[in-house]
């Protein structure tokens, strides 16, 4: 497996609406094995902010919850913070083998950068953007960017087509067989034209940090 991450250089380029959906289609097979807790923050970055407690010297972290800073504080290891509870709803446990493979190679990069202060080996700087990548697609503030940008351009979309009447009623001819100027039929024209995109972007199947998924 191997991180595709989306943008310009040097993370490469978008890949086109027909890529992406047939990614998405591979892991149609996949779509509901899910793993409960997902991570959105790695154990082995968390382990870098950890400190020995305890007798027995474990490297645990504290956690406080801000919105109720009255609450006790709890304490754990790095596996027991840095995730979400069902996070995603499309082939988690796909994202999950991802993030632990890459997860996995960070160990040596980070010890280099202890060690000699910078990263000198290009096949750290892979692992180090891979990382990057991976936890900037599986941030909160991301998912929240992805879905608002999402309504606003299919109402955008929606928008162009109500402004268009002549192929607005050809897209009604297309889904229904007939012709028709009637506005409430026409919003149903569109409804069932966009459909097949609504519902993958409500399964949570877009977005998925896997080969390069997402809409």
């Amino acid at each position: 497996m191997k991180l595709v991450a989306v943008g310009a250089a040097p993370f490469g380029e978008m890949p086109s609406n027909r890529e992406i959906l047939k990614r998405v289609e591979a892991l149609m097979p996949e779509a509901a094995r899910n793993e409960p807790d997902q991570h959105v923050v790695s154990k082995v970055i968390l382990k870098q902010f950890a400190e020995p407690w305890g007798r027995k010297g474990e490297l645990l972290l504290a956690s406080l919850d801000v919105r109720y800073p009255e609450r006790r504080i709890v304490r754990g290891g790095p596996a027991r913070f840095g995730k979400i509870p069902n996070y995603l709803r499309f082939a988690s446990s796909s994202a999950e083998d991802l993030w632990g493979a890459t997860e996995t190679r960070l160990h040596e990069p980070l010890e280099a950068i202890k060690r000699d202060d910078r990263i000198a080996d290009p096949s750290h700087e892979a692992v180090i953007r891979d990382a990057i990548a991976l936890h900037f697609i599986r941030s909160i503030p991301a998912a929240a960017l992805h879905l608002t940008t999402w309504r606003e351009s299919s109402e955008a979309a929606r928008q162009r087509w109500r402004d268009n009447p002549g192929m607005l009623q050809w897209i009604h001819v297309n889904v229904f067989g007939w012709w028709t100027d009637d506005p409430a039929r026409l919003e149903l024209a569109l409804d069932e034209f966009y459909r097949p995109v609504d519902e993958l972007v409500a399964s949570g199947a877009c977005g998925v940090p896997k080969r390069g998924v997402g809409c």
